[in-house]
């Protein structure tokens, strides 16, 4: 339950001697929320920074509204990113103080080249809002967790320069948790690529987007000349997640599919059969898929001429297309959530 008289309290626990006892907590104020911290880091022997966004309202009043049933109204709650000074040496009920503003982006799922965690790291990476050039989306923000945060964008932080750049998914698109990975094992922070899944609603089916960091750093246009190193399309939906991972395939031991056709029921594997692997099947090569290039290949949406390839298909997706562009409010007429619900 959601208490609107609580403060939203940061708790600090030494990592060399982490005893009950040693705990301190730090309140802030009333009606704020972290729900993922991107990075903390020593600054001296007393003094913790923390990279975090905070937001200013009950992110999942969906799951937790208050004791009287209310709710913040999707759209009402907001984030920016920000970093908190905290000083170990004061005692628990101490005001923590106020955070510096790193860059005023709605975000959250913020992750870091998980090779600097506990450092202070330059790059955070965002599941963000609007990118600056792209307000008209066709639909409406909200919806996920019932506190109005639609992620469209995948925002890199540069927390030295105090900026940002937005690459931003599409229409009627959202995205997961970015990953990032080094170009090289030895490759310098920041060297490398970000990785994330994207739900295309009007396409119904999902893809693993993966973008070149240095485009997001070189950007002469906001983020909007940004575009994907590689598209990864799966031929059906998955449903929006909200966490990523990466592993780097030498930690993986051998190579295996990415979908696991066993207990898939009959109709599925008529309709799709060795079609729902993307390039290979069972160890052999799709025809189509024979063949990779620096021109994707070739042939019609990155597929070579006569390639096999699934398309989408759904009795209800008329409908709920329809539902989507109504937006926040025509999800709630409809009772249908704009991610779970299509």
């Amino acid at each position: 339950m959601w208490d609107n008289d609580l403060p939203m309290t940061l708790g600090v626990l030494p990592r060399n001697d982490p005893k009950p006892e040693n705990q301190r907590w730090y309140p802030f104020k009333t009606q704020t929320f972290i729900g993922h911290i991107g990075n903390a880091f020593d600054v001296d022997e007393h003094n913790v920074c923390l990279d975090t966004p905070l937001q200013n309202g009950n992110v999942f009043g969906a799951f937790f509204p208050t004791d009287t049933g209310e709710a913040p109204r999707p759209g009402t709650v907001t984030s920016k990113f920000v970093r908190f000074h905290i000083d170990t040496r004061k005692p628990s009920g101490t005001f923590v103080g106020e955070p510096e503003l790193l860059v005023d982006v709605d975000g959250e799922m913020p992750r870091i080249d998980d090779r600097f965690i506990g450092e202070k790291a330059r790059y955070t990476l965002l599941s963000a809002t609007s990118a600056p050039k792209r307000k008209g989306l066709g639909m409406a923000e909200g919806g996920v967790a019932g506190g109005g945060w639609f992620p469209n964008s995948v925002g890199l932080v540069d927390n030295v320069e105090r900026k940002s750049v937005r690459w931003w998914a599409g229409e009627l698109s959202a995205v997961g948790e970015p990953v990032f990975c080094p170009r090289t094992p030895d490759a310098p922070e920041g060297d490398g690529y970000v990785m994330c899944m994207v739900s295309r609603f009007v396409e119904h089916h999902a893809e693993l987007v993966i973008l070149d960091l240095k485009d997001f750093q070189n950007s002469k246009d906001e983020g909007d000349d940004i575009e994907p190193v590689a598209r990864i399309v799966l031929p059906f939906r998955l449903r929006s997640g909200i966490h990523g991972s990466w592993v780097p395939a030498s930690d993986l031991g051998e190579w295996k599919q990415l979908c696991d056709m066993h207990g898939v029921d009959e109709r599925t594997m008529e309709t799709f059969g060795d079609k729902i692997y993307h390039g290979t099947a069972n160890g052999e090569v799709l025809h189509g898929h024979e063949k990779w290039d620096g021109d994707n290949h070739g042939g019609v949406d990155g597929h070579a001429a006569g390639a096999e390839v699934v398309r989408p298909h759904s009795r209800d997706w008329k409908l709920a297309k329809e539902r989507l562009k109504l937006g926040i409010e025509g999800q709630g007429k409809e009772a249908v959530n704009g991610v779970n619900g299509v």
